[in-house]
């Protein structure tokens, strides 16, 4: 009867050694939202792109990657959004002149089904969060004609 036992016992082993792993490798992850991924973690600006009136010599209209032109003491600012709706801005290693503080508290809010990004008042368009990069658009609020100038700023973690 043992020897009965102990072969039910080892049957059992095998068989939950060979399909419990596959049971529990279901992915039933439910994709973050725009929130949970803004808030994972602090941003650090990594591109800033203007599209609009830069013209080339031929006459055609070209992009023109502004984020070489920034200064340093910008290009390491940190960025964390918490999500009760509140964000932080801390100055980086290098401050810029005329700086008063290291922090700058400001609010934060997603509008129009977390297309708009609202800071500071502003609106940033066109929202595109993933686990790693933060990207929105800054519209030009002086263009006028027919050439909306923008501005697309990246963001990493």
């Amino acid at each position: 009867m043992k020897i009965k036992s102990v072969r039910q016992y080892c049957l059992l082993f095998i068989l939950a050694t060979i399909f419990v792993p596959v049971a529990c490798n279901k992915n039933h992850d439910t994709p973050k939202t725009k929130t949970a991924l803004l808030t994972a973690g602090p941003w650090i600006m990594t591109g800033e792109m203007f599209h609009g009136d830069t013209f080339t010599t031929d006459g055609s209209i070209a992009d023109r990657n502004l984020f070489p032109l920034e200064s340093a003491c910008v290009k390491d600012d940190i960025t964390t959004f918490y999500t009760n709706g509140t964000a932080q801005k801390y100055a980086g290693a290098i401050v810029c002149p005329g700086t008063t503080g290291l922090f700058y508290d400001f609010k934060w809010e997603f509008r129009e089904n977390e297309s708009i990004l609202n800071c500071w008042g502003y609106n940033f368009y066109n929202v595109e969060v993933t686990e790693t990069s933060l990207k929105y658009v800054i519209r030009d609020p002086y263009a006028t004609g027919s050439t909306i100038n923008t501005i697309t700023v990246t963001f990493s973690h």
